[in-house]
């Protein structure tokens, strides 16, 4: 158990000299070797942790999916409203996020190579993705939100994805504190709402089909 412990302290403190170092260095700045050393500890032990910085990135992942969850009963609670939850969760993740924000710039320029195993889209962060789709299911859950037959396996990915796109913008938002973001969060969260609730209208089978066809497709790039 002593070994253990001591193991889950070491992977944290790798983690945490990691980001540290890419927040300053960026990440194809920085190497194991700098970590390793920069934590106190031989370039073996690191890499028994961790195979790479890549493994690193996705500890990153996981950590803030995990704390994503964690917040996620405190915003159920506090509204039924679809866009309201939204909303909430995605300042959730600007507050959380906020002290990590030249890390989520340096990280962007490498996850926008589609090539990149650090692509949102990529195999390698399926089960994250996965993760997080499920939670934006989780979030609409027992809401006013009403949407068509045809779209409702497809709407956490939906959701997902303008959830990733406003992360976008506020990691590239020079305005002050962000106040931007969070303005543009709150004009456009009612607005996806109302839009998804159209494809509940009788007649909108058809356009359904296509855009569920359609998302398929962008969540598959990575599988081509």
């Amino acid at each position: 158990m002593k070994r253990e412990a001591k193991s889950v302290i070491s992977k944290r403190e790798i983690l945490k000299v990691a980001c540290g170092l890419f927040r300053t260095k960026g990440y194809e700045g920085t190497t194991m070797r700098e970590i390793a050393e920069k934590a106190g500890m031989s370039l073996g032990a690191a890499y028994y942790h961790f195979r790479n910085k890549e493994d690193l990135i996705f500890e990153y992942y996981l950590h803030l999916e995990e704390e994503s969850e964690r917040e996620i009963p405190l915003i159920l609670e506090k509204t039924k409203s679809s866009s309201e939850r939204i909303a909430e969760a995605i300042y959730a993740k600007f507050q959380q996020l906020r002290a990590d924000r030249e890390l989520i710039q340096a990280l962007a320029k490498v996850a926008a190579d589609p090539k990149s195993p650090l692509s949102p889209l990529s195999k390698e962060t399926a089960d994250i993705r996965t993760r997080a789709i499920q939670l934006m299911d989780t979030l609409v859950q027992g809401t006013d939100l009403r949407v068509g037959k045809e779209i409702q396996p497809h709407l956490g990915a939906i959701l997902w994805l303008y959830y990733m796109l406003m992360i976008f913008f506020w990691s590239h938002d020079r305005s002050s504190k962000q106040k931007r973001s969070e303005t543009l969060v709150r004009l456009t969260t009612p607005l996806l709402s109302k839009l998804l609730s159209f494809t509940a209208l009788p007649l909108t089978g058809k356009l359904n089909k296509t855009i569920a066809e359609a998302l398929e497709c962008a969540l598959g790039i990575a599988d081509d």
